[in-house]
């Protein structure tokens, strides 16, 4: 559908009208947290640059994108910057798509689909999936989009340790409570810690590509495990920050993944609490996700 509205606006102007481009976001959003769970694709493909581009955001002649491009825009900087972490975020699905599809076809010894060996032909040099390169050039652009995103983005009030008011001891949370002005910076930061995480979780065992000892790859895991904690935290500390029903709505799936990366009874209960509020206070449903976490917290 979304390509056919290009190949229409393509002749009249350089980009959707504002509803379209509404619609098209809120696809996005969607289409790649639904992608994540189940390892697929998404619809919208990151390599198709024309459609990205109509619907709002700018990549330049190296497939990168400008976080905030100059010249006049219908957008603020804001949503150029939010709008251009989806796509980056796209990529990463797509990245973890890929993987699977690597790691398939390792378990049943056939080449995966499109692969030169596939095709009936050879190639030495393609490394396969997790591919090294691929990842650091993943790691490193959404180094630049934190770099290059606005003042705006960064917290208007953070509490490291906030009172747990539920209880009469006035014991502390776990979790910070991180404040934002704006929706649509709390949105974004979820989904960047997000995508962060999810690059982590699937770092190429290549990486290190000095020489390493054991002590050197289990540092290496605990490294990651570290950061895979802090990102977890800052979600669940956005989620603890009052948000907005739109942000609320979207971090359904975000707090079903980090679930799954914290190990603390209490954590569990906070997340639990989190999804159900989402649920009570605004009909979207959650109790799915609570019932899959507890699962894989007995196991």
């Amino acid at each position: 559908m979304f390509q056919s509205l290009l190949n229409v606006h393509s002749k009249a102007s350089a980009s959707f009208s504002h509803g379209i481009r509404a619609a098209f976001w809120n696809f996005a959003r969607q289409d790649y947290l639904g992608s994540y769970f189940t390892r697929s694709p998404t619809h919208f493909n990151p390599e198709n640059h024309s459609l990205w581009c109509t619907a709002g955001i700018s990549i330049n002649e190296k497939n990168e994108l400008n976080v905030v491009p100059s010249g006049s825009t219908s957008f603020t900087q804001e949503d150029q910057a939010t709008n251009g972490l989806i796509w980056l975020v796209s990529k990463v699905i797509n990245f973890l798509a890929k993987s699977k599809e690597s790691q398939i076809a390792q378990w049943t010894g056939s080449p995966p689909a499109n692969s030169p060996e596939a095709q009936g032909t050879s190639s030495s040099s393609q490394s396969s999936y997790p591919d090294t390169s691929t990842w650091l050039k993943l790691s490193f652009e959404f180094q630049t989009w934190f770099d290059g995103v606005p003042e705006t983005f960064r917290p208007s009030v953070r509490i490291e340790h906030p009172k747990d008011l539920s209880r009469p001891e006035g014991s502390q949370l776990p979790f910070p409570e991180i404040f934002h002005g704006l929706t649509t910076c709390a949105a974004a930061m979820q989904h960047y810690h997000f995508g962060r995480i999810a690059l982590l979780l699937n770092r190429p065992p290549g990486i290190m590509s000095a020489p390493s000892t054991a002590f050197d790859r289990l540092q290496g895991y605990r490294e990651v495990t570290k950061e895979v904690e802090f990102r977890s935290r800052e979600v669940c500390g956005l989620a603890l920050g009052r948000p907005h029903g739109g942000v609320r709505i979207f971090m359904i799936p975000i707090l079903y993944a980090v679930g799954q990366c914290l190990e603390s009874p209490e954590e569990h209960q906070i997340i639990i609490d989190l999804l159900r509020g989402v649920e009570a206070d605004l009909g979207w449903a959650t109790e799915y996700a609570v019932q899959k976490l507890q699962a894989s917290w007995n196991q």
